[in-house]
């Protein structure tokens, strides 16, 4: 079963962001936005976060550090 909201969404309760309950955190290196509201109903808190522009980069970004990560682990005098 697809997860109903985005794991990159963190939920708050503030009464300034209504009706966004939460802030995004896909864009890595510590970089925080708040979705527009169309973003939050459409993508964040539907199973449809996977088509996310945000959501796909930050996919792709971590399976290159990961991919990257582990080629190092591979090569010759790696040392754990």
């Amino acid at each position: 079963m697809a997860e109903k909201s985005c794991p990159y969404l963190k939920k708050v309760e503030c009464d300034w962001l209504y009706p966004v309950e939460g802030y995004c955190e896909g864009y890595g290196g510590g970089k925080l936005r708040i979705p527009s509201i169309a973003e939050y109903r459409e993508f964040c808190t539907s199973g449809r976060h996977t088509q996310c522009q945000t959501y796909v980069f930050r996919k792709k970004d971590e399976e290159v550090d990961h991919a990257s990560r582990q080629k190092d682990e591979t090569e010759p005098g790696h040392h754990r």
